[in-house]
């Protein structure tokens, strides 16, 4: 991800951030962040990272760039998650930390409420105010 902060190629970006749908890892977790909050870099890169922040609160489920930053050009609502999957197998890596939850809330409220933020990046940073799901278990 970190390589690739800069690039607007959303296929490339897709293809990066999209192992981080089934995996847990406190590395990931803290790139994804600073690439999120990272003005330097592209819109889409940090989209994609907002997406595998995302899916530290909901792993598995279904999002694409086009639910984050609202181009749906049929006209159908706007959504953040396509639901997860009843039978969830997640790879962990390197511990993430407890308030993993509370960090990406903020960092979501701040990127919504910054004017100077694109607009892109706001519409996306809505998505990060969603609620952790229970991984107990899992």
């Amino acid at each position: 991800m970190n390589r690739t902060r800069t690039s607007a190629d959303t296929a490339l970006l897709n293809t990066i951030t999209s192992p981080a749908q089934f995996l847990r890892d406190g590395r990931v977790y803290r790139m994804a962040l600073e690439i999120a909050r990272d003005r330097t870099a592209s819109v889409p890169a940090r989209v994609f990272a907002i997406r595998a922040l995302l899916w530290t609160l909901q792993p598995g489920g279904v999002i694409t760039y086009a639910d984050l930053v609202d181009e749906r050009p049929d006209g159908r609502p706007r959504v953040c998650f396509g639901g997860t999957p009843l039978h969830l197998r997640l790879t962990r890596g390197e511990p993430i930390s407890p308030d993993y939850a509370d960090v990406i809330h903020r960092a979501g409220a701040q990127a919504e409420a910054d004017l100077a933020e694109p607009e892109q990046i706001r519409i996306a940073a809505f998505c990060m105010r969603f609620r952790a799901i229970d991984l107990t278990g899992r």
